[in-house]
């Protein structure tokens, strides 16, 4: 099944961190594949210290819409921190 284009992707300052941005997946993502690249634009003391989780299906509040039986693939860390 496809997923459809406008999924909101976050941004949040390390796992469990606040969110610090939202963006929408720019188009449609086949089952399986990998989608298009979303980019976020932040300050980055809104970072400092911090490693840069993404996470699609996810908005603003923490929540997801798509439902999918594989939940536990959505999320990539950065594997350092972000400096000052």
């Amino acid at each position: 099944i496809e997923a459809p284009a406008g999924i909101s992707v976050s941004l949040r300052a390390d796992v469990g961190g606040p969110i610090v941005a939202t963006a929408a997946t720019p188009a449609a993502i086949g089952a399986g594949s990998t989608g298009e690249m979303v980019l976020f634009e932040v300050a980055a003391s809104a970072l400092s210290g911090a490693r840069p989780y993404v996470t699609a299906d996810e908005d603003s509040d923490g929540l997801g819409a798509i439902y999918e039986c594989q939940e536990d693939n959505n999320s990539e860390i950065w594997p350092s921190t972000v400096c000052d």
